[in-house]
């Protein structure tokens, strides 16, 4: 596993009563993670934990990359403002690197790649606070990266963008991570659809944990964490308890997929 929690607590008092009471998960390269569940599940905490940003009280963060060294994990907030350090987005995405002592021959090549891997190539001279949302929530994505991350975990990252940016960033989440790992935590239904597996927190333990497919065919999961399914998969759902969802088709994670199966079963 590129990422490995095993049974991390996390208690912000001593005598309040842990936020994380043994929270595992595993990582895959290449994977994204959903970690959904209700306001006060712990959510921001494990983002915290998993990034060192908190003190355990007991458990373990670790794994191992393919050269065989220990993860290194980035961290994105829900608004992107509060990290940026630098006039420009370009200097702002080297900032990090320059911090870590990297030879400023490979920042000044990392970096340009960087900013043109996140489509900012043109706003590479501009103020970051004068970017659009969806802007920033990639310029602070391209600055967590250039610092050779592993693992990124993203806490809600579209919290503060309209539907637009939610959906324009959700569609390029998957190129944005390319061949790293990430955790996203979210409360957006259709955001989980994006991710392989979901992990659902309830009072700060692991009530669920699945992949996605498992997750949305079966409803009363979600429905029990007062959790919404993406809307393909509450559609999907609505038709099968009228009778009308084509027997033995997969309960759709997109509308591309929910248009399928209607295509295919009015063509039958």
């Amino acid at each position: 596993m590129l990422l490995q929690a095993t049974d991390i607590r996390v208690r912000h008092h001593e005598s309040h009563p842990p936020v994380l009471a043994g929270v595992s998960l595993e990582l895959a390269a290449g994977e994204l993670l959903a970690v959904v569940g209700a306001n006060g599940s712990g959510k921001s905490t494990l983002a915290r934990a998993l990034t060192g940003l908190v003190s355990l009280e007991a458990g373990t963060v670790g794994g191992r990359t393919a050269a065989g060294g220990a993860p290194r994990v980035g961290l994105v907030l829900q608004d992107p403002a509060s990290q940026f350090v630098a006039a420009t987005v370009a200097d702002d995405v080297a900032f990090g690197p320059e911090g870590a002592g990297i030879d400023p021959a490979v920042i000044r090549q990392v970096v340009p790649a960087l900013v043109e891997e996140v489509g900012l190539a043109a706003q590479a001279a501009r103020d970051p606070a004068f970017l659009s949302g969806g802007q920033q929530q990639r310029a602070a994505i391209a600055a967590i990266l250039a610092c050779d991350v592993d693992v990124l975990v993203l806490d809600e990252p579209t919290a503060m963008l309209d539907a637009a940016g939610r959906a324009a960033f959700r569609d390029q989440a998957r190129a944005l991570i390319g061949g790293r790992g990430a955790i996203w935590i979210t409360q957006d239904a259709d955001e989980v659809a994006t991710c392989d597996r979901v992990l659902v927190l309830e009072a700060g333990v692991v009530a669920w944990t699945g992949t996605v497919r498992a997750y949305i065919a079966a409803p009363h999961v979600a429905r029990s964490f007062g959790l919404a399914l993406p809307a393909a998969a509450r559609i999907a759902h609505e038709l099968a308890g009228r009778g009308a969802w084509p027997s033995g088709v997969a309960i759709p994670l997109d509308v591309a997929e929910l248009d399928a199966a209607i295509a295919g079963a009015h063509g039958a």
